[in-house]
Parts: C-alpha cells; sequence; structure tokens
C-alpha cells in the first residue's frame, strides 16, 4: 500500500464483513520487514452481494470468495457495480475462463494469474 491512510484502515472491510456473517479464513498481517506499509492477503469467505465488501472500493491486499450456481449469475453479479478498473477469474478450465473475461465489463480481466489479460 502506498500511503500510511489506507495501511490504518485496512481492517475495517475485513472487521465489517465479519459483521455482516463472513468468514476470514485468512487474516492479513503487517509484513514490517518489507516496510511499513506491506501487508500479507486477507482471504474473506462466506461472503454475499449484499455486502459492502463486495459492492464497494477495497484499497489492499483484501479477496472476497463468493459462490455461485452457473456462470451467468457470476457474471451479473461481477458486473454490478460502479467500479470496474479491473476484474479476475479463477478457473480449472482455461478456455472456459477466456470465454467468461470477455463478458466482464472491466478495463483488465485476468485468468488465474496476470499473465493474460483481456482489455475492453
Amino acid at each position: 500500500m502506498i500511503h500510511e491512510a489506507p495501511t490504518a484502515n485496512r481492517r475495517r472491510p475485513r472487521r465489517r464483513c465479519c459483521r455482516e456473517g463472513g468468514e476470514s479464513s485468512l487474516r492479513g498481517t503487517r509484513l514490517s520487514e518489507l516496510g511499513s506499509n506491506f501487508y500479507a492477503p486477507t482471504v474473506l469467505t462466506d461472503v454475499t452481494h449484499d455486502m459492502r465488501i463486495m459492492t464497494e472500493e477495497t484499497f489492499g491486499p483484501v479477496l472476497p470468495i463468493m459462490s455461485f450456481d452457473i456462470e451467468d449469475e457470476a457474471v451479473r453479479l461481477a458486473n454490478d457495480s460502479v467500479y470496474g478498473l479491473a476484474a479476475s477469474v479463477w478457473t480449472g478450465d482455461r478456455r472456459r475462463g477466456e470465454l467468461l473475461a470477455h463478458r466482464l465489463r472491466a478495463g483488465t480481466v485476468m485468468i488465474n494469474d496476470s499473465d493474460f489479460c483481456v482489455r475492453h
């Protein structure tokens, strides 16, 4: 993280998500050996689309994971945002991921990593 202010407030979205019913599966901690503004990722599970973590912009290494039943639902939910700088698709089927990536409204879409990007 570049500035101290987001670093100081980075726990707030995780705490709020947990109060709303989400689970903190991996709690990121400060990596002081790398510098004052470095944090390990936080992974949040049991997240739903009505939680603020899914609809507000979060600055920091936070990964909320939400399950879905069908791909159309996942695309609809991913596109239901006023933001759209970047998105990512995680899948075991690369071709299927590429097809999904083309349906997402985001500046850059990564598939399983940052080595393949779809720019719109």
